[in-house]
């Protein structure tokens, strides 16, 4: 998995006849809590920086419930 500072996810997946593929119904939205840090914050301990996720998260409450049927994702 990498990161950029775009929001956005591709998946193709084939197993015999089933598929998973994303497509224009799939949403993607850039999560403002979790920027990417400035290679001068990178811990080069962890491995290569395209390795690990060189970001730091802050928890909110913005997509709590997003697993939901009735999650409001007008956003």
């Amino acid at each position: 998995m990498a990161r950029t500072s775009l929001p956005g996810l591709i998946l193709w997946c084939q197993i015999g006849e089933q598929k998973l593929h994303t497509d224009a119904t799939w949403k993607a939205s850039k999560v403002q809590g979790i920027p990417l840090l400035p290679s001068s914050k990178w811990d080069f301990r962890m491995g290569p920086s395209f390795l690990n996720l060189n970001e730091e998260a802050h928890a909110d409450n913005s997509f709590l419930g997003w697993y939901e049927v009735e999650f409001d994702d007008a956003f």
